[in-house]
């Protein structure tokens, strides 16, 4: 009996001890501890991301329709302007004047260099995007996929037709 009393006894010290070591408020005052590495007087401390490898970029806005016809939705396209290959859902928001449009979750899976283009295929929202409209555009991870360069992941522009120049028919004989 007098064995399992002195093992609780010093299991209880060791205890203890650690726990005192883990406590800011019990380390004596006079403790030496490390010295964090200051930069020298007048510089000032500049703290670069590590790279991910992920950028993702909005490098297109325009409303749909080929020439002639009203417009019909707003297109997005995306580059993947980083090294990593992404397969994310990802947040696309939009305004229009200033005013939010709209928010979607989309899923891009884009291989470095690759483009993916996204068409808005809410017929309710067709309307929202005539040709000459000022629209704001931002696609956005909510902080799951930290990115390189977050100043291409936004576009503000002036809706304009996308090109639909078609060659000439030639006359079959």
């Amino acid at each position: 009996m007098k064995r399992t009393t002195v093992f609780f006894f010093v299991l209880a010290a060791m205890l203890a001890t650690f726990a005192a070591a883990d406590d800011p408020a019990k380390q004596p005052k006079d403790a030496k501890r490390p010295a964090l590495a200051t930069p020298p007087a007048g510089q000032a401390t500049v703290v670069a991301p590590a790279a991910t490898g992920y950028d993702i970029a909005i490098v297109a806005l325009s409303s749909t329709g080929p020439e002639g016809s009203p417009p019909e939705a707003l297109k997005v396209t995306f580059e993947n302007k980083g090294t990593q290959p992404l397969d994310h859902d990802l947040f696309l928001q939009a305004k229009i004047a200033g005013q939010p449009a709209m928010l979607r979750s989309i899923h891009i899976r884009l291989q470095p260099g690759a483009r993916q283009v996204w068409t808005n295929g809410y017929p309710a929202e067709a309307h929202l995007y005539p040709w000459g409209t000022d629209v704001w555009a931002k696609i956005d991870a909510q902080g799951t996929l930290r990115e390189d360069d977050e100043r291409n992941n936004e576009m503000s522009k002036v809706l304009q037709k996308f090109a639909t120049s078609r060659p000439a028919a030639s006359p079959r004989p």
